[in-house]
């Protein structure tokens, strides 16, 4: 930060300042980077260039060091691409399954609208998914209820709950609500 005088009242004025304090004139502008030699006009950025050997240096056109990869890494990262593809492909395969379970469930509910996603989980390969969620009743009040898809049907029994979704390690999908 500088101060400069005012080109209106002539005080001292911050260059960093908006308008002067006293009068509110403009300041006047920053420094620029153009340096005048003898009546013509070199800019700064391009002399540094020309001073540093930027532009016509060899030592900016060498190649990259390329460090040898022997055959045995080639392969492991072949095999780690194919296991990270074939680990995408299962996930968007189980979001798919998740959407469409849930899908059908919603549907199948007397107020579809009225529907509230509290937690959807699936096992690895989406042929279980767990659903629990918020619904209107026949009476207008809303119930929290449990739902298990499982071997291609639906069950909201408490044995079924029990057997696939309680106390098991499985994949959060709630955020699969998003594509309802």
């Amino acid at each position: 930060m500088a101060l400069v005088a005012c080109k209106e009242c002539g005080k001292e004025v911050s260059t960093e300042a908006k308008s002067c304090p006293n009068c509110g004139a403009k300041p006047p502008k920053k420094p620029s980077m153009i340096v005048r030699v003898g009546g013509g006009i070199i800019l700064a950025s391009l002399a540094a260039a020309f001073f540093m050997g930027a532009g016509g240096s060899k030592e900016a056109s060498k190649p990259a060091i390329s460090v040898p990869v022997s055959e045995q890494q080639k392969k492991e990262f072949a095999e780690k691409e194919k296991k990270d593809k074939a680990e995408k492909a299962a996930s968007e395969n189980r979001f798919q399954l998740v959407v469409a379970a849930a899908g059908a469930l919603k549907s199948a509910m007397r107020e579809p609208d009225s529907t509230q996603w509290d937690s959807i989980m699936s096992n690895d390969s989406g042929s279980v998914i767990c659903f629990q969620y918020r619904g209107k009743n026949g009476f207008g009040g809303v119930n929290v209820e449990h739902a298990v898809y499982a071997g291609g049907k639906f069950s909201q029994k408490k044995a079924s709950w029990n057997k696939h979704c309680a106390g098991k390690t499985m994949n959060d999908m709630t955020y699969a609500r998003r594509a309802l």
